[in-house]
Protein backbone atom coordinates (compact mmCIF):
# COMPACT_ATOMS: atom_id res chain seq x y z
CA UNK A 1 0.00 0.00 0.00
CA UNK A 2 1.65 3.32 -1.30
CA UNK A 3 4.40 1.41 -1.97
CA UNK A 4 5.17 -0.32 1.10
CA UNK A 5 4.60 -3.75 2.27
CA UNK A 6 1.56 -4.18 4.95
CA UNK A 7 0.77 -7.56 6.58
CA UNK A 8 3.02 -9.78 8.64
CA UNK A 9 6.08 -10.23 6.46
CA UNK A 10 9.18 -8.33 5.51
CA UNK A 11 9.88 -5.78 2.86
CA UNK A 12 13.25 -7.19 1.53
CA UNK A 13 14.97 -7.22 -2.40
CA UNK A 14 15.90 -10.41 -3.94
CA UNK A 15 18.21 -11.17 -6.23
CA UNK A 16 17.94 -14.49 -8.34
CA UNK A 17 20.42 -16.31 -10.62
CA UNK A 18 19.37 -19.23 -12.35
CA UNK A 19 20.85 -21.45 -15.00
CA UNK A 20 18.35 -21.51 -18.18
CA UNK A 21 18.18 -25.33 -19.76
CA UNK A 22 16.37 -27.02 -22.13
CA UNK A 23 15.28 -30.54 -21.23
CA UNK A 24 12.36 -33.03 -22.31
CA UNK A 25 11.35 -30.54 -24.84
CA UNK A 26 11.00 -28.01 -21.63
CA UNK A 27 12.71 -24.80 -20.66
CA UNK A 28 13.20 -25.00 -17.14
CA UNK A 29 16.32 -23.55 -14.83
CA UNK A 30 18.67 -25.34 -12.60
CA UNK A 31 21.37 -23.51 -10.42
CA UNK A 32 18.73 -21.79 -8.91
CA UNK A 33 20.18 -19.47 -6.58
CA UNK A 34 18.63 -16.75 -4.33
CA UNK A 35 19.98 -14.24 -1.99
CA UNK A 36 17.92 -11.40 -0.18
CA UNK A 37 19.46 -7.90 0.37
CA UNK A 38 18.76 -6.30 3.66
CA UNK A 39 17.87 -7.65 7.16
CA UNK A 40 17.92 -11.14 7.01
CA UNK A 41 14.51 -12.44 9.14
CA UNK A 42 12.70 -15.71 9.53
CA UNK A 43 10.25 -15.15 6.87
CA UNK A 44 13.40 -13.59 4.40
CA UNK A 45 14.85 -16.91 4.78
CA UNK A 46 11.35 -18.97 4.01
CA UNK A 47 10.38 -16.96 1.29
CA UNK A 48 13.89 -17.46 -0.21
CA UNK A 49 14.23 -21.20 0.11
CA UNK A 50 10.93 -20.92 -1.18
CA UNK A 51 11.65 -19.69 -4.54
CA UNK A 52 14.63 -21.29 -5.27
CA UNK A 53 12.86 -24.62 -4.60
CA UNK A 54 9.39 -23.24 -7.17
CA UNK A 55 11.97 -21.68 -9.57
CA UNK A 56 14.11 -25.23 -9.58
CA UNK A 57 11.98 -27.54 -9.91
CA UNK A 58 8.11 -26.52 -10.69
CA UNK A 59 8.96 -23.52 -13.30
CA UNK A 60 8.67 -25.27 -17.06
CA UNK A 61 7.64 -23.62 -20.31
CA UNK A 62 6.87 -26.36 -22.72
CA UNK A 63 8.65 -24.79 -25.97
CA UNK A 64 8.44 -27.93 -27.89
CA UNK A 65 4.59 -28.30 -27.89
CA UNK A 66 4.31 -24.22 -28.12
CA UNK A 67 6.74 -24.94 -31.96
CA UNK A 68 4.82 -27.68 -32.73
CA UNK A 69 1.61 -25.69 -32.38
CA UNK A 70 2.46 -22.26 -34.16
CA UNK A 71 4.63 -24.62 -36.82
CA UNK A 72 1.92 -27.30 -37.63
CA UNK A 73 -0.96 -24.95 -37.62
CA UNK A 74 0.33 -21.66 -39.58
CA UNK A 75 -2.27 -20.45 -42.17
CA UNK A 76 -1.59 -22.11 -45.44
CA UNK A 77 -4.08 -23.36 -48.09
CA UNK A 78 -6.07 -26.26 -46.44
CA UNK A 79 -4.46 -29.35 -49.01
CA UNK A 80 -0.99 -28.82 -46.96
CA UNK A 81 -0.19 -31.11 -44.17
CA UNK A 82 2.67 -30.02 -41.84
CA UNK A 83 3.78 -32.42 -39.53
CA UNK A 84 7.11 -31.61 -36.48
CA UNK A 85 9.01 -34.30 -36.51
CA UNK A 86 12.13 -33.49 -35.00
CA UNK A 87 12.51 -30.28 -32.30
CA UNK A 88 15.97 -29.85 -30.15
CA UNK A 89 17.26 -26.53 -28.68
CA UNK A 90 21.19 -26.71 -29.52
CA UNK A 91 22.17 -23.27 -27.05
CA UNK A 92 20.44 -20.81 -24.68
CA UNK A 93 21.85 -17.57 -24.95
CA UNK A 94 21.14 -15.18 -21.84
CA UNK A 95 20.93 -11.39 -22.93
CA UNK A 96 20.13 -8.42 -21.08
CA UNK A 97 16.70 -8.48 -21.51
CA UNK A 98 15.58 -11.74 -23.06
CA UNK A 99 16.62 -15.42 -23.97
CA UNK A 100 17.76 -16.45 -27.33
CA UNK A 101 17.04 -19.92 -28.02
CA UNK A 102 18.97 -21.36 -30.95
CA UNK A 103 16.61 -24.13 -33.00
CA UNK A 104 16.90 -27.54 -34.92
CA UNK A 105 13.90 -28.83 -36.34
CA UNK A 106 12.33 -30.12 -39.16
CA UNK A 107 8.94 -30.24 -40.36
CA UNK A 108 7.16 -32.68 -42.88
CA UNK A 109 4.97 -31.14 -45.92
CA UNK A 110 2.70 -33.50 -47.58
Amino acid sequence: MFGRCVGLGDSFDLIILATPIYKGGAMEFKDVYVETRGRETYYSRQVRNALAKTLDSQIKWPIEGLAKSILETSVTTQTVQKKLTRFDVTAITVQKDALVLTVDFRIQVK
